[in-house]
């Protein structure tokens, strides 16, 4: 893939390590990272989080930790506009739609702090899940739009300027089948996954009651 323009975290990252080895009194860093921040290519804008581990590793705090999160179920509720529409949809970069993939919801956190450990949700969830979750929260049909690989491109560039593009779309790709984040391809043998307890319908249930202000 062609280089981008993507903004480099280094200079700041670098900028806070030495914060940190003026000050001397930081007993403990917590990095909210994410899957994938143990690759240094083929994700897309995940890379930023490997930058800032290797960076942040090499500091003189006591306790470094590293929170390697899975796929945000909030995500699915950032724009919650199609769901007003007539015929309500939501779309969905994340095919085939049965593809199964880690999600969290953001404010979970467990007790237990290795130093680096993956953040999942309670099991592995498909965007035939995240639909249904949808149609429980509405109470009503919801259907899906769909966009496959071939059309990521399109579907990014009507978001992001031109020069980050190809780091979404690489993102994007990266949890799918044959990705290098895809469930069936990484191994966690070698670091812990802690598994937080809420359940997809209800982190969407509970957005989608804030979005609608039904609370």
């Amino acid at each position: 893939m062609a280089e981008t323009s993507w903004p480099t975290p280094r200079p700041f990252l670098k900028n806070v390590k030495d914060a940190f080895a003026r000050s001397g009194s930081v007993e403990r860093l917590v990095l909210l990272s994410s899957s994938g921040a143990q690759f240094r290519q083929g994700v897309g804008e995940i890379k930023t989080n490997n930058a800032a581990e290797r960076i942040l590793t090499d500091t003189n705090v006591p306790t470094v930790i590293f929170v390697r999160c899975a796929y945000f179920m909030e995500n699915w509720t950032a724009n919650l506009d199609p769901l007003r529409s007539p015929q309500p949809f939501f779309y969905s970069t994340v095919t085939p739609l049965d593809w199964k993939m880690p999600m969290l919801m953001g404010r979970t956190m467990p007790a237990m702090k290795p130093h680096i450990f993956e953040l999942h949700g309670p099991r592995l969830y498909s965007l035939l899940d995240v639909q249904q979750a949808f149609c429980t929260a509405l109470g009503k049909q919801i259907s899906i739009k769909p966009v496959e690989r071939a059309d990521l491109d399109a579907f990014f560039s009507r978001i992001f300027p031109p020069q980050i593009v190809g780091e979404w779309v690489e993102m994007a790709t990266c949890f799918l089948p044959g990705g290098v984040v895809a469930a069936d391809s990484i191994s966690y043998d070698d670091v812990s996954v802690q598994r937080g307890t809420t359940e997809l319908v209800d982190a969407i249930t509970s957005a989608v009651d804030v979005g609608f202000e039904r609370v």
